[in-house]
């Protein structure tokens, strides 16, 4: 079954509805921005309003960017900007769909009795690190994600927790938000307590792995990278939030600190417990 935005909220808008009168989860999944990049026009022109006549095709990205890292299609400067364009073009695209799911729920009642997080799984590199596409390494373009609550009566308006977060954070707050218990074998926390006090929770860490190719690891104002053997970055969030410039020889403290807290993460990675950090 199509996973775009638009008709994954299609299917799941009748499933809430036909169970508005029960307490419901509903976990969805779409798809975009991601390959294939092919947005539909009246997006596309918000971004590109000039004729293109390169190589990259709107159904073809998912091959092509494969080709493009390995070497075999090469893309020139306005080919990059192309690519660009049509990924942007579906973050509106889905942005446009989030406003649909989001007015329904007001129009069937829902929208103030409902907690509704936004969470991402990866973002895309643009030849931000000499790459494009992602599952290449942890620089902030490609690990950098949004995590947005919106609980009514059970959280402030408007709250930005600074304090480094993950991923895996998202189940135990959606059973913190449900008023049940994480069980014990989650690696996460409920990010809700950060909302009411982030000094509790400082200083923490926050890790990103890609596999075996590389880890990160950031701590305050501070971002580490370890791709391998020697292969250390250390990044200020702060200075340089698109990581541009590499700080290890100006900051040999931070990075001797942060080094550490990556050190003990990964000598106890199969029996870590975020919690009882």
């Amino acid at each position: 079954l199509p996973n775009n935005a638009e008709s994954l909220w299609c299917m799941t808008k009748k499933c809430i509805l036909a169970n508005k009168a029960k307490p419901q989860f509903v976990y969805m999944a779409v798809i975009e921005p991601h390959v294939i990049y092919n947005p539909r026009k009246e997006f596309l022109k918000m971004y590109w309003d000039k004729p293109y006549n390169g190589p990259i095709k709107p159904v073809m990205p998912g091959i092509q960017l494969g080709k493009i890292k390995q070497g075999t299609l090469k893309v020139n400067d306005t080919d990059k900007a192309y690519l660009e364009a049509l990924h942007i073009a579906e973050v509106t695209q889905s942005d446009a769909a989030f406003g649909t799911f989001i007015q329904d729920l007001k129009d069937a009642g829902l929208y103030d009795t409902s907690a509704v997080i936004v969470i991402s799984d990866h973002g895309d590199e643009f030849w931000d690190h000499g790459d494009c596409g992602h599952a290449q390494g942890a620089h902030q373009e490609l690990v950098h994600v949004p995590f947005i609550v919106r609980a009514p009566g059970l959280l402030p308006s408007g709250k930005v927790v600074e304090t480094d977060v993950e991923a895996m954070d998202l189940a135990p707050t959606v059973l913190h938000l449900a008023g049940l218990p994480a069980p014990e074998p989650m690696q996460g926390s409920s990010v809700i307590p950060l909302v009411f006090d982030e000094l509790a929770a400082t200083p923490g860490a926050s890790l990103t792995q890609n596999d075996t190719t590389a880890r990160g690891m950031k701590s305050g104002r501070y971002r580490f990278i370890h791709s391998g053997v020697a292969r250390m970055e250390l990044y200020d969030q702060m200075e340089d939030p698109r990581e541009q410039q590499e700080f290890s020889a100006q900051r040999p403290i931070a990075h001797r600190k942060i080094r550490n807290v990556l050190s003990l993460l990964v000598f106890h990675e199969n029996q870590w417990k975020k919690k009882t950090w």
